[in-house]
């Protein structure tokens, strides 16, 4: 007799080999053809997805780029092919993305960890120490006044980093100091000589004055010593 497996042979709805009969169970057992299973082959094998059951149906392999384990039913939906189970922090119906929290080239199994820095990434983006960055190019997404792809250091002319807020605005005296910079966690600016203060607004030690017209001074001890 032919083969049901499930059709007969010849027909478009024939999914085995051979077959053979199980006298102890009373029933035919098909050989079946790759990607199809059961004792009739009317059912997807692990790793395949369609509709074996009616004539035509085929059994296809789940288009989940590699990334799921071929040997696992529960890998990816045998009717839709939707990936179930994705592998190497990937994600997406084709696991075709990497997770969130992490980014790469989920195609070629190369999605690694963001590594942004907490400090300056928006607190939105953390959880539980774990932030996510852009899937794809790594970067973190900054607090306001914050750079790197990693959020770690401020804007030019910035400081308090790691403030909730962002960094701000270093304000240094615009006359009494060498530039517009300051440290970027201390907020100092670098002050031209005989003028101090965190902010370039005040004269320093062994100076007088009004800081907004002159500072005054006899020199430093260092510099006396100096001069001997």
């Amino acid at each position: 007799r032919p083969c049901p497996c499930p059709g007969n042979p010849g027909s478009n709805h024939f999914n085995g080999h051979s077959c053979h009969s199980d006298y102890a169970a009373n029933q035919i057992i098909c050989s079946c053809k790759q990607g199809y299973t059961g004792s009739r082959c009317d059912q997807c094998a692990p790793g395949y997805y369609g509709d074996p059951e009616r004539p035509g149906g085929q059994c296809l392999p789940c288009r989940c780029n590699n990334n799921i384990d071929p040997n696992d039913p529960e890998s990816c939906d045998r009717r839709t092919g939707r990936c179930l189970r994705c592998l190497y922090h990937t994600h997406g119906q084709f696991c075709s993305q990497c997770e969130p929290g992490y980014f790469g080239n989920a195609i070629v199994q190369d999605c690694r960890r963001c590594t942004c820095v907490s400090a300056g990434t928006r607190q939105s983006a953390c959880s539980e120490g774990h932030c996510h960055c852009d899937p794809e190019s790594g970067a973190c997404p900054c607090r306001e006044n914050v750079q790197g792809r990693v959020c770690d250091q401020c804007a030019p002319n910035h400081w308090n980093f790691g403030n909730e807020r962002g960094c701000e605005p270093c304000n240094c005296d615009p006359q009494n100091s060498l530039g517009t910079h300051c440290n970027m966690f201390t907020g100092q600016c670098h002050c031209r000589p005989g003028f101090g203060g965190k902010n370039c607004t005040q004269c320093e030690q062994f100076y007088w004055g009004d800081p907004q017209v002159e500072c005054r001074g006899k020199r430093r001890p260092s510099e006396e010593h100096k001069l001997q």
